[in-house]
């Protein structure tokens, strides 16, 4: 009986592989439509086995480990056919992925809910006129913004959203969370956890016209007002008064004079002497105050998953020089990222399965896998996975 990673495998590689899935993913209806040495599903496995050497070097690594039986490919075959396929191919999958991971159930929560973090981060890109151009840039430099929400509970990336740098972070978290929406539908029960550059009255209203439940960390100058008196937990009303219905006018998100949003203000004092605070409409009964503080800064998982897609993976080394090759390494790092963190916690929890059994065989209380090795092991092993006919 295949395990439940196995399964996603499985669903992955059927779609991969799917006539109807390769027609909406490619940019004309007659690209791979003739045999060619490229097919459509051995280039999406070479875009998402990721590019990390030169191009050349890689495209031949690849064919000699994966495609021995059609020849020798060139760097400029590979170059020209990569752009045949949309870059939504690669989040479609990904979204497969999810869709399976979570439907069987058997996933972490948090006090009832899915603690998704939304966080932004800008990525190094090809300093080209053109990329330039498509995306802005910082100190004369191309720059891309990306931001992702991602389950810190389970380890995956359930959206990922690639802009120009100068986009708003509070724009992307709408369409973040739309997304993730689309994946789950609206019956799962998540918890937005997003840090100080999120909050904004207009966006909480807006979360709460939606049903979505949210808990941010606000700067400590966020409404004075309102805030200040609060001295360790309570609910607040905010009133927009003239001059912040203006301001919010301003920002393109206008609300009208004496609306009035209700929230709860939690006060954190931190080992440093520091006070945080966090703003949820989320009530004690559902997050106590004692766990509302772990809650929130379980959100670090998001930090840790940036530094491994840039570190490990090496999203910032991009091959293509074009905005959708861009696009493109971007869903795809994201869905391999997603594919190994399943894989690793499958294999993490047979390890602590067989260590529990025989504890005085080992000197620590609990191994854990060093994922830049697993990155590295893994990496080929899964294409030919996708690629196999034997399931």
């Amino acid at each position: 009986m295949l395990t439940k990673v196995q399964q996603i495998y499985e669903r992955v590689a059927d779609r991969l592989k799917d006539p109807n899935f390769r027609i909406r993913s490619i940019q004309r209806p007659e690209d791979f439509s003739r045999h060619r040495k490229w097919s459509f599903s051995s280039l999406m496995a070479m875009i998402l086995n990721r590019v990390d050497r030169t191009t050349a070097v890689e495209v031949q690594h690849f064919c000699k480990t994966h495609l021995a039986d059609v020849g020798r490919l060139t760097k400029q075959a590979f170059s020209k056919a990569r752009y045949k396929i949309k870059p939504e191919a690669f989040t479609a999958l990904n979204h497969t992925a999810m869709e399976a991971f979570y439907t069987q159930g058997d996933y972490r929560q948090v006090h009832g809910f899915l603690p998704v973090a939304i966080d932004g981060s800008i990525l190094e890109i090809p300093n080209t006129p053109t990329l330039r151009e498509a995306f802005g840039a910082m100190s004369d430099l191309a720059r891309a913004r990306i931001s992702h929400a991602f389950d810190v509970a389970n380890g995956l990336c359930l959206s990922a959203i690639g802009a120009p740098c100068t986009t708003s972070e509070r724009d992307l978290a709408r369409l973040n969370i739309a997304e993730v929406r689309k994946i789950l539908g609206t019956h799962f029960r998540i918890l937005w956890l997003e840090d100080r550059g999120y909050p904004a009255f207009p966006f909480w209203m807006e979360l709460d016209n939606a049903g979505e439940k949210y808990l941010m960390r606000v700067p400590s100058t966020f409404y004075p007002e309102e805030f200040g008196p609060v001295e360790r937990d309570a609910w607040v009303g905010i009133t927009v008064t003239p001059e912040r219905a203006r301001e919010f006018a301003a920002q393109g998100h206008p609300v009208p004079v004496g609306t009035v949003l209700h929230l709860r203000v939690i006060k954190l004092l931190l080992p440093s002497g520091e006070t945080e605070i966090l703003a949820t409409n989320v009530s004690a009964q559902e997050l106590p105050y004692e766990r509302a503080g772990a809650v929130y800064f379980s959100r670090w998982g998001v930090e840790v998953h940036f530094d491994v897609l840039k570190n490990r993976f090496e999203i910032s080394n991009f091959a293509g020089i074009l905005p959708a090759a861009i696009y493109q390494e971007h869903q795809a790092t994201v869905l391999l990222g997603n594919l190994c963190a399943l894989a690793e916690a499958e294999a993490q929890a047979l390890w602590d399965a067989q260590q529990a059994e025989h504890p005085e065989d080992y000197k620590y209380a609990r191994y854990k896998i060093n994922t830049s090795v697993s990155v590295g092991q893994w990496k080929d092993a899964w294409v030919t996975i996708m690629l196999a006919e034997d399931a």
